[in-house]
């Protein structure tokens, strides 16, 4: 039996480890809060200890180590705000028995394909964390293998409301004690106990709150600490470089300023010299705010067994297109970059794309080594940047974590509001991440006339006849022109740049009606569904030849519908439960007639099947039977050919991302039938199935309802709406916060509402 939860998981390495265990990688996502389509400003803090898996700190007194294949939590609800939308840490590991990874994450989302340490037996490695928080304010770190020691330092929150935004620089040497650059001229390294100040006020405005730059220790004597504070505070008890005798190791530090624009720098034991290239600061008069992603994997030069495939050579650099992952709105990226398989001592520099390299360095590595280094880099007008490798080859891989970026204009008419999951961008909210029950807006769209879903996006239909969408793209359904990603703001459909009339998604593969009877279609091809003759998805809409005079369309899971001017209906794509309703079940690439049915009025579609009405106002319906799908008295039992639903006086028929139809009756009352899973039925009842179609309790006068999500939206002619099902309950009730609706759309994890203003 086929889920409407299908999930198209993807097997991937995390950094110099193996795959990420099922058990971990497939944790079902939790309710979570999602980002404000404006972004988050930045609060920065003296540096705090919030975890010490050594002393307890943060773990309620457990002193214990993180073992093999093993999550701590760490809660920040006590030490940041209800507003808070993401933190930045620094993240250090001790006492590391054997080869591993971190990954942080934020609590209740699934945990993804990256990773934010890399280590090996022995190792005292830190690295900057930036990572969106779970709804109760915690981070998830995953430990692969063997044990580790944890230690976090937060330096900060972003947060909605009020804060720092943030401007970025092409990377500036502002310190080193190697030359004198940034300490008057002398070329003195920081000794034992010693402090060297870090003078910004001639680079950072007066309003500056919190500088960011890549920090570099190196001639080291000894093992030693370096903590960077802001000048004029007490020294914390914090780190930002864990260095050995010899080391030559770099970290992202974001720290406070100091009120006279400083920013200490304490070393230890031994002696050290320190590099820092300033890479930006925050500010209360400027900058842009940041927008969290839940870490997504960009680039990874090496194949899915870990093996070198694509290495960085010397003196090479080569761009990395990041518009995939970020929208045009962009102005910067931030990311952890990883070098692996190094086979000679080199230094890797990211920097814009179009700019001139800087002087500076992201990652310092030796032969063998693994490591990491949370970067945050400015983008080229292209959405690129640059990296770079000075010797040898090495592996470069890149995750990223957000963006800063100009907050969407709002908008003023014809606006979209989404509920549901955002791990996909579901919500287009310019982030990546969370979940909500409550209708918030979709940034970046007006003058919208309809909306429908796909399993992992939205898409939106213009007054000017244009399609924009969002989400997920890893299968081409995106209909961008690109083949992987996401959207996580709207983004127009190609080719399409006008004259439709009417969109239809279900699955992985969408459909657009224009207003000559031509139906287009983009996406994932694998049964056909794009109707052209092939199984080859397509990036870009293309035309499902051969099919005029088209007047309505509809989506299944794998299947597409089209119902013609002269009442007959035709179908493509998947045909394993019957889908087609043309007598078999061999798939088909191109239209089949769905039986004899003439005289149609509608159609509509559920994962597996079709449904449509006739003029005599009987409803039809075929294909999968699962929880009674067809309507008729049995729950088992496929139709290849249309049968009739045991329902009379039938005007409108209505469908969606899983097993449950409705139709709207001419008398103006609503009925359900099929998957009552979830309170589906809406008659305050729920678990079980049923055949015959039974009244949806309390609900009359409807113009339009869609089935999404595991429940049901229904449009009123006042402009409410009503919800029911999962997350809402078995019941009819108004759907909070929205008034003056036009239209109603859903996909299989979210949901979607067009109002005329906000």
């Amino acid at each position: 039996m086929q889920s409407r939860r299908f999930l198209a998981l993807a097997a991937a390495l995390a950094v110099g480890v193996a795959a990420i265990p099922a058990s971990a990688a497939e944790t079902a996502p939790q309710p979570h809060a999602v980002p404000s389509a404006s972004g988050a400003a930045f609060t920065p803090m003296s540096p705090t200890r919030v975890l010490d898996t050594r002393d307890g700190t943060g773990t309620g007194g457990v002193v214990r180590p993180v073992g093999d294949n093993s999550t701590i939590r760490l809660d920040l609800s006590a030490v940041i705000p209800a507003s808070a939308t993401a933190v930045v840490f620094n993240l250090t590991a001790a006492d590391v028995t054997a080869s591993t990874s971190i990954t942080a994450w934020p609590d209740g989302e699934t945990q993804p394909v990256s990773s934010n340490l890399n280590l090996v037996a022995g190792d005292v490695r830190p690295n900057l964390v930036t990572v969106a928080v779970g709804a109760n304010r915690a981070v998830d770190l995953f430990n692969h293998f063997g044990s580790v020691d944890l230690i976090a330092d937060l330096a900060g929150y972003y947060a909605t409301g009020g804060g720092s935004l943030f401007t970025s620089m092409s990377p500036t040497r502002v310190l080193d004690t190697r030359d004198g650059t940034g300490t008057g001229g002398s070329k003195t390294p920081v000794g034992p106990n010693g402090v060297v100040t870090l003078d910004l006020s001639a680079v950072l405005p007066t309003t500056a709150t919190a500088a960011v730059f890549n920090l570099t220790g190196t001639d080291t004597t000894a093992s030693t600490v370096v903590i960077a504070y802001p000048d004029g505070t007490n020294r914390p008890s914090a780190s930002n470089l864990n260095l050995v005798a010899g080391q030559t190791a770099p970290n992202l530090v974001t720290v406070a300023v100091g009120a006279n624009r400083k920013v200490d720098l304490f070393n230890l034991s031994g002696s050290v010299n320190l590099i820092a290239d300033l890479a930006g600061y925050y500010a209360t008069d400027r900058g842009n705010p940041f927008h969290s992603l839940t870490p997504v994997r960009a680039l990874d030069s090496r194949d899915a067994n870990g093996n070198s495939v694509n290495p960085y050579g010397p003196n090479t650099a080569r761009p990395l297109d990041l518009t995939p992952w970020l929208p045009q709105t962009a102005a910067s990226a931030v990311f952890n970059l990883t070098g692996t398989n190094t086979t000679a001592s080199t230094v890797v520099t990211a920097y814009p794309d179009g700019a001139a390299r800087p002087g500076a360095s992201n990652l310092n590595l030796v032969a063998g080594q693994t490591a990491p280094n949370l970067s945050i880099v400015a983008l080229g007008d292209d959405g690129a940047i640059q990296l770079y490798n000075l010797s040898g080859t090495v592996d470069l891989i890149v995750d990223v974590a957000g963006y800063f970026g100009p907050a969407p204009k709002p908008c003023d008419t014809g606006c979209v509001y989404g509920s549901g999951d955002n791990t996909h961008a579901q919500l287009a909210n310019g982030s990546i991440g969370g979940s909500t029950t409550a209708m918030t807006p979709i940034a970046g769209l007006n003058h919208v006339t309809a909306v429908t879903g796909g399993q992992y996006n939205g898409f939106a239909l213009r007054a000017d006849g244009t399609v924009w969408g969002w989400g997920d793209n890893s299968v081409r359904q995106m209909g961008n022109g690109k083949s992987t990603g996401y959207s996580t703001v709207p983004y127009p459909v190609s080719a399409l740049d006008g004259g439709v009339k009417a969109i239809a998604g279900n699955g992985f593969t969408t459909y657009a009606l224009r207003s000559d009877g031509s139906v287009w279609a983009w996406g994932d091809n694998t049964y056909g569904q794009l109707g052209n003759g092939t199984t080859n998805p397509t990036t870009v809409p293309r035309r499902i030849p051969n099919l005029t005079g088209v007047t309505q369309i509809a989506a299944g899971q794998a299947s597409g519908y089209a119902l013609l001017s002269d009442g007959t209906v035709w179908a493509w794509g998947r045909n394993a439960n019957g889908e087609l309703g043309n007598g078999g079940t061999t798939d088909q690439s191109a239209p089949v007639r769905v039986g004899t049915l003439t005289g149609v009025t509608s159609i509509a579609a559920i994962w597996t099947g079709g449904y449509a009405v006739k003029s005599d106002n009987t409803a039809w319906a075929w294909g999968s039977n699962v929880y009674g799908g067809l309507g008729t008295t049995a729950t088992t039992g496929n139709a290849t050919a249309p049968v009739q639903i045991t329902l009379s006086g039938v005007k409108s028929v209505a469908g969606g991302a899983g097993f449950t139809g409705y139709a709207i009756k001419t008398d103006g009352t609503v009925w359900a039938w099929g998957d009552n899973t979830d309170g589906q039925f809406g008659n305050g009842t729920s678990g079980a199935v049923s055949a015959n179609a039974v009244q949806v309790s309390n609900l009359s006068g409807v113009t339009a309802l869609v089935e999404g999500n595991g429940g049901a939206l229904a449009l009123k002619p006042d402009g409410t709406v009503s919800a029911w099902g999962a997350g809402v309950g078995p019941t009819p009730g108004p759907v909070n916060g929205i008034a003056k609706a036009t239209a109603v759309g859903a996909g299989a994890t979210s949901n979607y509402v067009v109002v005329s203003s906000p």
